[in-house]
């Protein structure tokens, strides 16, 4: 029963993220309608506050039982919804100029697929469908693109790991693999038009 509305009026935010479902994603022009009456709306809540937008992840490797879609327009490639992501993202950060922020989590979490760590299990997700991000390794990866991108504070120095996690955050070398799949994505700037001195951060 919680409404958006409750949350804008709770409090003058710094920061407001907009993303969509993946397939929404992958087909900016059916989502530009409702998008921009949305901007609009939570613009008139909060004047100031700086808007960015987050790119969701691919969905797990396996999830062709459970997405459909996942068979039907990605053959079951992960890289290629991965892809399409990237692109669909473009498209928004370049029709919408108030977008200040790109927040890269999918490409953080790919970056950890792509790793030694492998993309097996379900270390990165969680739940039945294996599209929502893990309270442990995926927030934390999360949460780190996030707060890289509107502070640039120093990854590597960062001490930070979530305490009712703890015992999942012992092996410094995964540790070092989580942080430099979060750097490695902030560094990989792709929106035509837009960098970092333009405004755009990430």
């Amino acid at each position: 029963g919680y409404t958006m509305d409750m949350a804008l009026r709770m409090t003058q935010w710094d920061y407001i993220t907009f993303n969509v479902p993946n397939m929404e994603m992958v087909s900016p022009d059916k989502i530009e309608t409702h998008l921009s009456e949305v901007m609009k709306h939570v613009r008139s809540f909060q004047p100031n506050a700086h808007f960015a937008w987050a790119t969701n992840w691919a969905w797990q490797r396996g999830g062709e039982e459970l997405h459909a879609n996942y068979m039907e327009f990605f053959d079951g490639d992960q890289m290629k919804l991965h892809n399409a992501l990237l692109e669909g993202t473009k498209v928004i950060m370049q029709r919408h100029p108030e977008l200040e922020y790109w927040i890269p989590a999918g490409t953080a979490i790919q970056n950890m697929r792509t790793s030694k760590f492998g993309d097996e299990g379900t270390y990165l997700v969680r739940g039945d469908i294996q599209s929502h991000l893990s309270y442990a390794y995926g927030y934390f990866i999360a949460a780190m693109t996030l707060a890289k991108c509107v502070s640039d504070f120093d990854i590597q120095a960062s001490t930070f790991i979530p305490e009712e996690y703890a015992e999942k955050f012992q092996d410094p070398e995964l540790v070092a693999g989580l942080k430099a799949a979060v750097q490695n994505a902030v560094d990989d700037y792709f929106v035509d038009g837009k960098t970092p001195s333009d405004g755009l951060t990430c």
